[in-house]
């Protein structure tokens, strides 16, 4: 268990104790009577908040570990924790309590958790590349490339003509806009080919 311990600035002892454990492992799911194993990634964690040694509140769930700005902007405090005290942090504070709890569950994840993440993205980018090369190919191949505003109108009279105005097949096109971002991919992050 991690501790960062701070004075607020009525005197009062503010304490976070954090710990977290990530991992791989398996769940299974009862599918109608058919128990189904999953591999996937399990998250054990516990945030709890001390004011002068008394515990206030706690969080199991990382996805809340985020230091937020109140309603009315005026000071930021923790999100996953309590309404019913909160602890307001001036920008410094918030900034050391955001990095305590980034690197709480940072180190509680396991090496084959890291490698897996890294795969993710390296997967992401690949798909991101060959989504912006479809797009590209789609583009060149469909003859004009219309911006939005021209490419709806000319859906509206396609659809109007061939279909009465009613449903049926509009035919599938790229705007400029988007064939100007998957470019911008390609030139930024490279081609697979």
């Amino acid at each position: 268990m991690k501790t960062l311990t701070w004075k607020s600035k009525t005197g009062r002892s503010i304490e976070l104790k954090a710990t977290c454990k990530t991992y791989i492992g398996t769940n299974e799911y009862d599918l109608d009577g058919y128990m189904i194993p999953r591999e996937e990634t399990i998250t054990k964690a516990n945030l709890e908040l001390y004011v002068d040694g008394k515990k206030i509140d706690s969080c199991n769930d990382t996805n809340f570990w985020n230091v937020i700005e109140s309603t009315d902007g005026s000071y930021k405090k923790i999100w996953g924790l309590s309404h019913k005290v909160t602890v307001a942090l001036d920008d410094e504070q918030a900034e050391l309590v955001q990095q305590f709890l980034d690197k709480v569950i940072e180190d509680g994840k396991e090496e084959n958790v890291k490698e897996k993440e890294e795969e993710d993205v390296v997967k992401a980018l690949v798909q991101e590349i060959k989504s912006a090369e479809e797009i590209v190919k789609q583009a060149e191949k469909q003859g004009p490339i219309m911006t939005a505003t021209e490419t709806a109108k000319y859906l509206r009279n396609y659809n109007n003509l061939y279909n009465e105005g009613e449903e049926g097949y509009l035919p599938e096109m790229i705007t400029l806009e988007e064939y100007e971002a998957a470019k911008a991919v390609l030139a930024n992050k490279g081609s697979s080919s």
